[in-house]
């Protein structure tokens, strides 16, 4: 039987928010995508998005780091702060407000690079670690992170991210995510497209993650989203219906759409 050993004192409501998301809505065109959202994402916590496809889902994890920005026909309405801050403010530089972010994408998506400038790129490019020295030991503390280190150490320059298994390109990919140093981890079905033994190092890779960041997870996996998260947000037809501590929403959810989804009666 699960314990939702995840669902502790940590994630009450007066935890200060790291994100604030008010009345957030989202076209594409005349198409209404997201209708009022309204959420917080915590430090520290692992926030499910769970909901049938097409629900809104991948849209509203899209919207925390402006990944929306510059395509043709969206609009967005609504408040999104990240610290405080309102992320579309006039002021904020986009490339800068991303580097709080990580991304790590269904399909593993490595860069045709060596192991090594995988990891290396995004330190390089923000300037985080200066000389090679600490560019190498960058590299491998974000590798130890992404429980990838002992199977790679001695193919760093030799073998390419493509030359890896499924689930070693996606776990590259999450320390490719780590090396820019996020606030946030956004993980859009990262199990999605690997086999069941990879996924379980995935998950044993976020429930250490979360100790150290916010991670938000887009997961059709209703017993991967009761193994991972602190909380769990259920959208249906871009709405947000519920939205409660895991063993809330799996045992004694408010909404009965909520409850038909979770038990597995419609979905």
């Amino acid at each position: 039987m699960l314990d939702f050993a995840r669902d502790t004192a940590q994630e009450s409501a007066t935890t200060p928010a790291l994100i604030t998301v008010r009345d957030l809505s989202l076209w594409y065109g005349q198409k209404q995508a997201l209708k009022n959202i309204n959420f917080d994402l915590r430090p520290n916590e692992i926030l499910a998005f769970i909901g049938p496809s097409g629900c809104g889902k991948s849209t509203a994890l899209k919207c925390l780091n402006r990944m929306h920005d510059g395509v043709r026909g969206v609009h967005i309405k609504g408040d999104i702060r990240f610290d405080g801050k309102e992320i579309h403010d006039g002021d904020l530089d986009p490339p800068v407000f991303r580097r709080h972010f990580g991304w790590v994408a269904q399909k593993p998506n490595p860069f045709p690079w060596s192991i090594y400038e995988n990891v290396a790129y995004g330190a390089r490019l923000h300037g985080l670690a200066i000389g090679r020295a600490a560019l190498n030991d960058h590299v491998e503390d974000c590798l130890r992170r992404a429980l990838l280190w002992d199977e790679v150490k001695d193919d760093l320059h030799r073998k390419t991210g493509l030359d890896l298994s499924g689930g070693q390109q996606q776990r590259l990919c999450i320390a490719r995510a780590l090396s820019t140093m996020p606030d946030v981890l956004l993980m859009d079905e990262p199990t999605g497209s690997i086999d069941p033994v990879a996924t379980g190092h995935i998950e044993e890779l976020m429930l250490e993650l979360g100790r150290a960041h916010a991670l938000v997870v887009v997961t059709h996996s209703m017993m991967q989203a009761r193994r991972v998260a602190n909380r769990v947000a259920h959208f249906h037809l871009g709405e947000l219906i519920e939205l409660g501590t895991t063993k809330k929403v799996f045992t004694n959810p408010s909404d009965a759409r909520t409850k038909d989804f979770v038990s597995g009666a419609v979905g």
